[in-house]
């Protein structure tokens, strides 16, 4: 009984954890992406995988190469000296393309939270379910 338990809080903590990691995501997102953070940067390099993966594009910014990712097919458009507008968050030094290809990718965090979550909601449901009809059983036979 106690190794369910132990068990239970584990996956509860880790649930909380990944939504916790998945809300900060989010919040740091919607910080960087505001039009005051908004940079103008020279493309130095294009990395355009060949696979269906997220590409990534280089450039100089606060003297030194940064890279941002890109969504996949969406670095055909991007040339070698072109100019394009990256969001950058000096608090926290993170750069941002507003077409990475992210799309619903920070959510994924509550999604799996949410589901570890009411995964142990339920299996703790059951078990009080057929421990309740063991002990309605047993009184009825005795």
């Amino acid at each position: 009984m106690y190794q369910r338990l132990i068990t239970t809080l584990i996956i509860v903590i880790i649930s909380f954890l990944a939504m916790r990691s998945a809300y900060r995501k989010v919040q740091n997102r919607n910080e960087t992406i505001k039009e005051e953070n908004r940079v103008l940067v020279n493309i130095t390099d294009v990395y355009a995988p060949s696979s269906k993966r997220n590409g990534t594009v280089s450039f100089r910014h606060n003297g030194g190469i940064q890279k941002v990712t890109i969504c996949p097919g969406c670095s055909i458009n991007f040339k070698i000296g072109e100019q394009i507008p990256i969001y950058y968050n000096a608090q926290n030094n993170t750069y941002i393309s507003e077409n990475d290809g992210l799309g619903n990718d920070p959510y994924m965090g509550w999604y799996v939270g949410l589901m570890l979550f009411i995964a142990v909601i339920i299996y703790w449901l059951c078990q009080l379910s057929f421990k309740g009809r063991n002990l309605i059983k047993k009184s009825a036979a005795g």
